[in-house]
């Protein structure tokens, strides 16, 4: 019978294990084989703590610790995901951001001499940015950071990309055309009223997952295509990593395409 507790508890504790593995492998095969390797350690652990409490007379009272190593490495992760935060949002920010971000912001010129109906973005890469969009707190920690493609105002009829075909730099561009109704298709060259040019550095960056990139500079510059004047120019910077970001266009955000239609005088 006591065999039978110990064996019940460890069948139970391996299968828990292996769930764990099988949803870790959903985050890359990497943070599986880390899961992996701490779950091997929590059940040698788990088993020499048990074995001990057994020879003093208590192993059926200590059974269940068998079954908890997946539970054990869970805590462990979670103290260390949290201490990892904690640790980022006090550590200060680096000289060479520091340094960056005091010419970060958005500037604002003038408005276009006519209504502006359409906006082309050309990008420096091969997809555009990652990011469009974040949120900080405390000056420079980033709360938030993704994507969004929110619908334009009505007054905008369409708008247009131009990216890269591949991620050389002296790879021919390509050019979108998306109306505000319908399917989008590909145009030999831009013919919006409004042009949104990028600049990048370093550009490589980009070609790294977002969560990965180190600190990258972007700028941004608003030109009205129709007289060749410049609307707005906005420098964010971004470190995602280290999770820090400045250059904001709003009360403790940046927003990209909220920049983009003051701009233009479209919000």
């Amino acid at each position: 019978m006591n065999i039978l507790i110990y064996v019940i508890a460890t069948l139970a504790g391996l299968f828990l294990s292996y769930v764990g593995v099988v949803f870790a492998m959903l985050s890359g095969r990497e943070f599986a084989y880390i899961i992996g390797g701490l779950l091997a350690a929590a059940h040698i652990g788990t088993f020499v703590f048990v074995r001990r409490k057994a020879i003093q007379g208590k192993g059926r009272e200590f059974a269940f610790v068998l079954a908890l190593p997946i539970f054990i490495v869970l805590a462990a992760v979670q103290v260390f995901v949290l201490g990892r935060y904690v640790l980022l949002r006090a550590w200060p920010d680096s000289p060479e951001f520091t340094a960056e971000c005091q010419t970060a912001g958005a500037r604002y010129f003038k408005l276009p001499a006519s209504p502006a109906r359409s906006i082309a973005y050309e990008w420096p890469n091969r997809y555009g940015n990652s990011q469009n969009y974040l949120t900080v707190s405390h000056s420079t920690r980033i709360d938030h950071l993704d994507r969004r493609d929110l619908p334009y105002p009505a007054v905008i009829e369409f708008t247009e990309y131009s990216y890269l075909v591949n991620s050389n730099v002296a790879s021919p561009r390509k050019y979108i055309h998306k109306p505000r109704q319908g399917t989008a298709y590909s145009i030999s060259t831009l013919s919006a009223d409004v042009l949104v040019g990028y600049e990048v550095t370093p550009v490589e960056e980009l070609e790294k997952a977002a969560r990965d990139q180190g600190m990258v500079k972007y700028e941004l510059t608003v030109t009205d295509r129709r007289d060749g004047e410049k609307l707005a120019s906005l420098k964010y910077v971004v470190d995602a990593k280290a999770k820090r970001a400045c250059g904001l266009t709003g009360n403790n955000v940046m927003d990209e395409r909220a920049f983009v239609l003051k701009a233009i005088g479209a919000k």
